[in-house]
């Protein structure tokens, strides 16, 4: 019977927790206000521990063979090239924050969060569009594939909803480490890291037809803001995550006293 993880607070290199600092724009956040708080462990009771850290280039290949493998998005369709392209700008733009779950060397999970897409997707096309054109255009060639890219594009283009400018991405676990909690501590370590540094919303987009996921998040108390259609045969659930931000938990509140009483 797997059992559930449980997080140990091993902070690193002088971590001090912003949490009553105040409300801080999304867009004035970089992955530098992040970088504090950039260890902790996942234990179990019949398990080595399992280190959550910020993702490197390196683990670009792994996390896009995962979400090939591990996700039901259209974006594999843009050839693996590609998606090891975007994984790799996951890990480099300090537009996102990027943790992985490991244990002995091997990733378990990640989860990629884009505390602006704004930004995020500006920066890609200046940095990387005409590299990720070339790579691209092969698989353009396929009228599916060529509504993908237009779809993503502009999926919120129009919108008279009041969207957050920060976007959990991708949130994928290995199946061998499913119900183990790895999934259910990303998901909470991405809220306290974006809580500690001031990001106050966050939304969430799922397939309405991807039912592991849903039920993932409103198991986390996530709340369905809205449904739309994002192509001709799919329609996906906007969940909101704004509460999740605004709230102060007790683990927060403990780490925060722990860095008080490390400064002396």
């Amino acid at each position: 019977m797997n059992r559930p993880l449980k997080t140990v607070d091993r902070s690193v290199s002088g971590a001090r927790s912003k949490a009553f600092e105040g409300v801080i724009n999304p867009t004035s956040l970089n992955r530098s206000d992040f970088d504090g708080h950039s260890l902790s462990f996942v234990e179990t009771a019949d398990a080595p521990a399992c280190a959550l850290r910020p993702a490197r280039v390196s683990d670009a290949p792994i996390l896009a063979r995962m979400m090939v493998e591990g996700l039901d998005s259209r974006l594999k369709d843009l050839g693996p090239w590609f998606v090891t392209y975007l994984h790799r700008h996951f890990v480099q733009s300090r537009h996102c924050l990027c943790l992985v779950a490991e244990q002995d060397g091997r990733i378990l999970g990640y989860v990629a969060t884009l505390i602006s897409t704004r930004r995020f997707y500006r920066e890609f096309l200046l940095r990387k569009g005409i590299g990720a054109a070339l790579m691209m255009l092969p698989w353009l060639l396929w009228p599916r594939n060529l509504r993908t890219v237009t779809s993503g594009l502009t999926y919120f283009s129009g919108e008279t909803h009041d969207d957050p400018e920060t976007e959990l991405v991708s949130l994928i676990v290995v199946p061998k480490a499913r119900g183990l909690r790895v999934g259910s501590t990303l998901f909470q370590q991405t809220l306290a890291r974006l809580r500690a540094a001031g990001t106050p919303r966050m939304m969430v987009c799922t397939s309405t037809e991807n039912v592991a996921a849903n039920a993932f998040y409103r198991k986390h108390n996530c709340r369905l803001a809205y449904s739309k259609p994002l192509y001709h045969d799919a329609s996906i659930n906007v969940f909101n995550c704004d509460h999740l931000l605004n709230r102060l938990t007790g683990s927060d509140l403990y780490n925060y006293l722990k860095s008080l009483d490390s400064d002396h």
